[in-house]
């Protein structure tokens, strides 16, 4: 599908969500070349990232995805709840954005972001994030609701405004997010298996 998109020139929303794409070379490339699409939606793709940090330097598929992201000049809308970012993917979508001055809306929900939430990379993290909304004004809207930075929200207090959701106001309770066995899943995710 994303092959196909590539040289579309009227389709300008796609919704990919929940569709087990494991893979972004094809999504990079749909970024890098199709210049009508202005929403991007990837909700629910589990594995997307999630296995990222397991290859060499950590940052496969973030990589690949980021270097499309930094071509598209035409995104507006990118949703990648949910596509189980971890500690390593962050920085380098959040370093693409630098470039793409185009995406005003950012869902990066319920994704880990830091591996159980540990200080120091919650921190690079959101240390990243600042640092990108410091030199990009365009982005206006930042979702990093139920992801495990909450307690590290002094990081981001200069740009609350810019937040979905300011942190102050974020509930860190446990969710009723329950699957049939009765363990709550955290993160709200999409059963992928």
């Amino acid at each position: 599908m994303c092959q196909a998109l590539q040289g579309n020139g009227g389709v300008t929303s796609v919704d990919l969500s929940a569709n087990k794409i494991t893979e972004a070379s094809d999504l990079a490339e749909l970024l890098r070349l199709n210049t009508t699409l202005t929403s991007l939606l990837l909700q629910g793709n589990t594995k997307l990232f999630a296995t990222i940090d397991a290859t060499a330097g950590g940052k496969g598929q973030a990589k690949v995805f980021a270097k499309g992201l930094e071509e598209n000049s035409t995104l507006v809308t990118l949703d990648l709840s949910v596509t189980g970012i971890m500690a390593e993917s962050p920085p380098t979508i959040v370093y693409a954005l630098e470039a793409n001055t185009s995406i005003t809306s950012l869902n990066l929900s319920r994704n880990p972001l830091a591996a159980g939430g540990a200080s120091a990379e919650a921190v690079a993290a959101l240390e990243s994030l600042a640092e990108v909304l410091q030199r990009n004004s365009t982005l206006t809207s930042i979702d990093l609701t139920h992801t495990l930075l909450e307690k590290h929200q002094h990081v981001l207090s200069g740009f609350a405004s810019r937040l979905v959701v300011p942190f102050e106001f974020l509930d860190a309770a446990p969710t009723d997010d329950s699957d049939t066995d009765g363990d709550v899943d955290p993160f709200g995710a999409f059963d992928d298996d």
